[in-house]
C-alpha cells in the first residue's frame, strides 16, 4: 500500500509571518503553498509532477494546478569582522561555493564587520555576487553589527514586495554592538515576511579580539551589548520557521551553507485550485504518493511574480 506521509497543518503557525492580505481574503481561485520534500533520511526529494502531490484544506482534497521552483529573494549576510579573522577564508569559500548554486534568483549581499554595509545589490548575477564576495575581507579590529545588518536586510527585502524572502547570515560568533532592541530586530523581520537561515561559529567563552592600535576598544564598554548573536539568530530562527545551526570550526561552514543550499534548491512553489469564494483554510495538509517521503509546507497568500 502506497503510505502518504502529510505535514502539520501551518497556516494558522505562521499567521505572524505572513499576514493576511485582500488578496487572500477575496478568496482567489487557486492558492499558493512553499513546500519541500525529504525522504526517509532527511535529503531533498526534487523533481516532482503536480500529480505526485496531494493538498488538502480542512479535510478537503484540491486538484493541484501547478508546481514550480521556488525561487524568492535572497539576502546573504557574511561577518567581515574582526572575529571572522581567523576562519574567514574558509568562510569565504562557503560563502562563494554557495552563490555558485544559485539560478534566476535575486540576490544581494551584506557584510557585518565595523559597520552593516550593502555590498551587491539585488541581482540575479551570479558572476557578479561572486566577484564582490571573493574581494571580502575580515576587518582588523573590526566589531560585529549583526542587528543592524538584519535589519537593513530584512527592510530592503521588504522593499521587494514579495510574500515570502529568506535571509541567510554566516557568523564568527562575535558580542553584537549594534544597540538594537530585540523587538526592533524581530519586528523588521518579521514585517518582510522572512525566514531567517543562521550558521554561526561559536566557541565557549569566546572573547573579542584586540582592536587595532590606536583605537578604542568598545569591547569594555557593557553598555553597547545589547544581546548574545547566539541568541538573537536562534530566536529569529525559530519564529520564522527557519533553521539555526551551531558550528565550531571554520571548516563547518561549507557543509552548513551547501545544506542551506540544497534546502533552497529542493523548494517549490504549489499552487492548487479552490472552489469560489471559498473561506480562508484553517488546516492545510501536503503530502505526496511516494512512499516514505514528508512534506513540509508554509501556506502563502501570494502567487510567485
Amino acid at each position: 500500500m502506497t503510505r502518504t506521509a502529510w505535514a502539520p497543518g501551518v497556516v494558522a503557525a505562521v499567521a505572524a509571518l505572513l499576514c493576511g492580505s485582500p488578496a487572500a481574503q477575496a478568496a482567489p481561485e487557486t492558492r499558493f503553498v512553499l513546500a519541500r520534500v525529504v525522504d526517509g533520511d532527511g535529503a531533498p526529494v526534487i523533481g516532482l509532477a503536480p500529480d505526485e502531490f496531494i493538498v488538502r484544506e480542512d479535510g478537503a482534497a484540491r486538484e493541484i494546478v501547478n508546481v514550480l521552483p521556488a525561487r524568492y529573494p535572497l539576502a546573504v549576510l557574511v561577518d567581515t569582522s574582526s572575529f571572522a579573522r581567523p576562519v574567514f577564508l574558509q568562510l569565504r569559500g562557503a560563502v562563494v561555493s554557495f552563490l555558485d548554486a544559485l539560478t534566476g534568483r535575486e540576490t544581494a549581499l551584506y557584510t557585518f564587520g565595523d559597520q552593516a554595509l550593502r555590498v551587491v545589490d539585488f541581482t540575479t548575477s551570479v558572476s557578479a555576487l561572486q566577484q564582490r564576495a571573493s574581494a571580502l575581507f575580515a576587518e582588523p579590529g573590526g566589531q560585529t553589527h549583526l542587528a543592524d545588518a538584519i535589519i537593513r536586510a530584512a527592510d530592503e527585502l521588504k522593499a521587494r514586495r514579495s510574500p515570502i524572502v529568506r535571509i541567510l547570515v554566516l557568523s564568527a560568533g562575535g558580542i553584537d554592538r549594534s544597540s538594537r532592541m530585540p523587538r526592533t530586530v524581530y519586528g523588521a523581520v518579521l514585517s518582510s515576511r522572512a525566514i531567517v537561515s543562521a550558521i554561526e561559529m561559536r566557541l565557549s567563552n569566546a572573547a573579542p579580539p584586540a582592536s587595532r592600535p590606536g583605537r578604542n576598544d568598545p569591547a569594555v564598554d557593557s553598555s553597547m551589548v545589547t544581546f548574545a548573536g547566539d541568541r538573537l539568530l536562534r530566536g529569529l530562527a525559530d519564529r520564522t520557521l527557519g533553521h539555526y545551526e551551531h558550528i565550531f570550526s571554520g571548516s563547518g561552514f561549507a557543509e552548513a551553507a551547501s545544506g542551506v543550499r540544497r534546502q533552497l534548491e529542493s523548494e517549490v512553489v504549489i499552487e492548487y485550485a479552490i472552489p469560489a469564494g471559498a473561506p480562508a483554510a484553517h488546516g492545510l495538509e501536503i503530502g505526496t504518493h511516494l512512499p516514505g517521503t514528508t512534506v513540509r509546507g508554509i501556506g502563502l497568500d501570494w502567487a510567485p511574480r
